[in-house]
């Protein structure tokens, strides 16, 4: 199964893209690209293994893997940039909070991302940038 995360906004106060699957998609969050610093960054664009798993934080979530001095990347329900730590965050809508860019019912999405990949232990993610900015790699 492959996932695709294109970006198409790059913002102070976040990354936003889409995520598609397979009779699927919804919204993304991820921090702002600063050079791929652990728990501060989005990721490098490119082709990277999901692997399914178990976390102390989050439960049952999908890891990318194979990020350059990074691990622990995960999907997981999130809404604003404060929510993450370099990871991803779903989303069914874009809006805000509390003045705040921001992608809503993560929980939503995510459980509908999850459900999607029942039975699914490992799966193949693209990222690609829809930007003119030019600033994520």
């Amino acid at each position: 199964m492959n996932l695709t995360l294109e970006r198409f906004a790059y913002t102070p106060m976040g990354v936003f893209g889409m995520l598609t699957w397979t009779g699927g998609h919804c919204y993304t969050i991820e921090e702002a690209w600063r050079n791929n610093e652990k728990g501060n960054s989005c990721i490098p664009v490119g082709t990277y293994r999901v692997q399914r798993g178990q976390f102390p934080k989050h439960g049952e979530a999908f890891e990318v893997q194979g990020v350059p001095g990074r691990s622990a990347i995960l999907f997981h329900t999130a809404n604003t940039v404060a929510d993450i730590e370099g990871c991803i965050g779903p989303g069914k809508r874009l809006g805000a909070l509390g003045g705040v860019w921001a992608v809503l019912d993560s929980g939503v999405a995510y459980n509908e991302f999850m459900r999607a990949h029942d039975g699914k232990d490992v799966l193949t993610l693209r990222i690609i940038n829809n930007l003119d900015q030019g600033k994520l790699q």
